[in-house]
């Protein structure tokens, strides 16, 4: 018998397939590789670009102030999120007779800074005969917890705080003050509560996005800023890599999903109704520019809007600059609040002496 032998066709099939399976390896190989690469540049890129809103940072946590250096009676309290967080706040009653109080205002800070930042502020309100709680947020002076959003999370805290005013037994109208991040929490948070009668936004942006850019010009001009502070904040206003890296590594740090189109004002201006709202803008304000006020003026729909920009003033010193202006208009606004909500409830006596106009 003869032995069979492989045709010369059958020799190339048997090579072309061993070809077949060294490519297949060497492409495998090569996407191992890639992905061995690109997965701690994707991790790194995502750390620092979520750090500045992830973590412990004590500068956010050092208190630059205290009420009696406003001659401000103060009560430390605490109460919780409605998400559970332990929040920090100073109880900072109005000089007046119980019946002549008339109301109280919750003071949200900004992404920077703490209660004590916005004691400046407390101190004519108490003078006029209100009520202050002044908020530590999230991640920020005594407060617990160690991430923070643009605003969109912190609304919870300020729910907290408008439940905590209410368990107190006060009955007046609740009026939430912010400051940029807090001016877009207390928008959020006035669309879910009752409680609230009117939103004072100082600095809120429209666009978070548009926001972080604008931190990010300026940190990078700030030389106190570390180099790692300022790539983060410039890695986290890139559009390509916050769909790509930063939203999802945020997600992984924190348990929470961040849409930023959800964090944005805007989205909270509809929701408003006919409660008054008076925006506030720096004219000079190269963070939040203060077309952000004047669009957001535009949407809302209340009859009782205001618009207030402050020539000279830029981001953080809106009441700095011009402080008289400032409390006039602030005072004239809360003002036209106690009337709508005498109007609206004719069984309560609340006097309008104290309010200028």
């Amino acid at each position: 018998m003869f032995a069979c032998s492989a045709s010369p066709s059958s020799g190339d099939a048997l090579q072309r397939a061993g070809w077949r399976r060294v490519t297949k390896r060497v492409r495998n190989t090569r996407v191992l590789l890639i992905l061995g690469l690109a997965a701690p540049l994707w991790i790194t890129l995502g750390w620092l670009a979520t750090n500045p809103v992830v973590g412990n940072h004590q500068e956010l946590r050092i208190m630059v102030a205290e009420p009696q250096d406003y001659g401000l009676q103060a009560q430390r309290v605490a109460f919780a999120a409605t998400d559970g967080i332990p929040l920090v706040a100073w109880w900072l009653p109005a000089r007046a007779e119980p019946e002549e109080v008339h109301g109280t205002v919750i003071l949200a800070h900004g992404g920077a800074g703490n209660r004590s930042h916005m004691l400046s502020r407390a101190a004519f309100l108490v003078r006029n005969a209100w009520n202050v709680l002044a908020v530590d947020l999230r991640m920020h002076g005594e407060s617990g917890g160690e991430w923070m959003s643009p605003g969109y999370y912190e609304a919870q805290d300020l729910l907290g705080a408008a439940t905590y005013t209410r368990d107190r037994g006060e009955r007046g109208p609740i009026i939430l003050l912010g400051h940029s991040s807090g001016a877009v929490a207390s928008l959020h948070a006035a669309v879910q509560s009752a409680d609230v009668a009117a939103v004072i936004a100082d600095g809120a942006f429209i666009s978070p996005e548009a926001m972080m850019r604008g931190v990010a010009n300026v940190v990078a001009n700030d030389p106190n800023a570390s180099i790692w502070r300022k790539l983060g904040v410039r890695l986290a206003a890139s559009r390509t890599l916050q769909v790509a890296v930063v939203l999802p590594m945020y997600a992984l740090r924190t348990g929470h999903r961040l849409q930023l189109e959800r964090a944005s004002a805007q989205s909270a201006i509809l929701g408003l109704g006919a409660r008054p709202v008076l925006f506030i803008a720096g004219e000079r304000d190269s963070v939040v520019p203060p077309e952000n006020a004047r669009r957001m003026y535009g949407a809302a729909p209340s009859p009782l809007k205001r618009l207030l920009i402050i020539p000279g003033a830029e981001h953080n010193n809106t009441y700095r600059v011009n402080a008289p202006l400032y409390e006039a208009e602030v005072l004239a606004f809360l003002h036209t609040v106690l009337a709508a909500d005498t109007a609206a409830r004719p069984n309560k006596r609340l006097k309008l002496a104290g309010a200028t106009k």
